[in-house]
């Protein structure tokens, strides 16, 4: 059958003007993301919003963290950190030396703030030394 028949007066439309109209229609038909619904805050039960989150303590933070570490080591014991900063300086391979400044980092955040300031320091000090060696 070709595109135009005689005998119905019924002529099928050219492919280069329906497949326009089809992208003109369907873009209304598909939702947007689930990011787009609520611009707004997030909505608790019956439409209330919900309050913003309050700052966690000092106290708290450090009990979450304890917590935390002791999910990452296998032992009890704090973890020694003049020797993870030594094992930082040695390690060539840059994901494993990440993994080991992401562990010297949260157990000197489980520090006294001035033990914890000085850790840093020394961290940062370090990491410039490798910067500057290569």
């Amino acid at each position: 059958m070709d595109a135009h028949d005689h005998r119905s007066g019924f002529s099928l439309p050219p492919v280069t003007w329906v497949l326009p109209l089809m992208m003109l229609t369907l873009p209304g038909c598909v939702p947007p993301p689930p990011h787009q619904f609520v611009p707004g805050r997030p909505m608790g039960e019956a439409s209330q919003t919900l309050p913003d989150p309050r700052p966690a303590g000092e106290e708290e933070v450090r009990a979450m963290l304890a917590e935390s570490s002791r999910a990452l080591q296998p032992t009890s014991d704090p973890l020694d950190l003049p020797p993870l900063l030594r094992r930082i300086e040695e390690t060539a391979n840059f994901r494993q030396r990440q993994r080991l400044i992401d562990r010297y980092h949260h157990a000197a955040l489980l520090l006294p703030v001035e033990a914890r300031h000085q850790a840093f320091q020394q961290l940062r000090e370090t990491i410039d030394r490798q910067r500057g060696g290569q």
